[in-house]
Parts: C-alpha cells; structure tokens; sequence
C-alpha cells in the first residue's frame, strides 16, 4: 500500500499549478507508464492549467474544489468538511487554496494510504470524495482537455476506483 500512497501523493501534485522544480521530473515518470509527453512542456501545461482550473473568457469550465460541485459556490461547507477530516489526523493545508481543492483531497488520500488508515480512508471517499469527484470528472470533460489533462484524470479516476475496491 505505501507504493500506492506514494502514486496517490505523485498525482495531487500533478493537480495543482505546473511548477518548473516538478514538471521535468513528473514527465519522466509519466512517459514510463505511457503518457506521451512528447508535445509538453510547462508553459502548454500552465496554460492549459489557468484555462481550465482558474480563468477563462466564459467562466472556469472545471474548478478543482468539491465546494463547487455540491454547492455551486467555493469555499462553502464542503472544503470545512474537508478541513475536518484533514484535522482529525492533525493535517493542516498551507497557501491560498482552499482545503477541497482536488491536489490537497488526493494528498490526504496518500497520507491516510502511507499511515494504513483504512476506516478514515473509507469515510472520506464515501462521504465526501465520490460525492463531488464525478461531477468534476464531466466538467473537466465537456471542456475538451489537453490530453495530459484527460489522460491524468482517468489515471486518477482508475487508482481512486482501485483504492475504494480495495
């Protein structure tokens, strides 16, 4: 199971803001497990990151936050409900975004993994992940994706699949 916290906390990464510190590395391991990454680079993945995620000319066609999927609007209840969660392992999330950002909900997914909390695990997933993530998953497809971005989102879909199996 650590492999798997340690794919889970690979993947948060890969949902937050490309960085040049990461980006170099991360392509590396996603073309070993057959992404192609021969058009990427980090500006096309910054780009299409702010077109999907944070700012475009008709509205963000797919936020990253549970809050929007179940509320309409961000930092509502979901992303306290989040918080709880983080907080009852002793997780508290630094910077701006809020705590149901997908990157921060998959890092804590990959904590509970590495810490063999598989009630917490269970709880979160079926209270509060698999309650938004499907939503997004539609939203992020209707806005025709870079491939990275659609092939990132089912590898995601498939490990979480995998996990809530398990």
């Amino acid at each position: 199971m650590e492999d798997i916290g340690k794919f889970v906390l690979f993947l948060s990464y890969l949902w937050d803001y490309p960085r040049k510190d990461f980006i170099g590395q991360g392509l590396d391991i996603l073309s070993h497990l057959g992404f192609n990454t021969d058009d990427l680079n980090i500006q096309t993945l910054q780009e299409e990151y702010v077109r999907l995620f944070i700012n475009a000319p008709s509205g963000v066609p797919a936020p990253p936050y549970a809050s929007v999927y179940l509320t309409g609007l961000v930092a509502q209840e979901p992303a306290l409900e989040a918080l709880s969660f983080y907080e009852r392992v002793g997780l508290r999330p630094e910077g701006s975004d809020p705590p149901d950002h997908l990157s921060w909900e998959l890092a804590f997914i990959a904590h509970l993994i590495e810490r063999e909390q598989k009630k917490l695990l269970r709880e979160f997933l079926e209270q509060h992940f698999w309650r938004w993530f499907p939503r997004f998953k539609g939203a992020l497809l209707a806005a025709s994706p870079h491939p990275f971005y659609r092939n990132l989102l089912e590898v995601t879909e498939q490990v979480l699949q995998n996990i809530k199996e398990d």
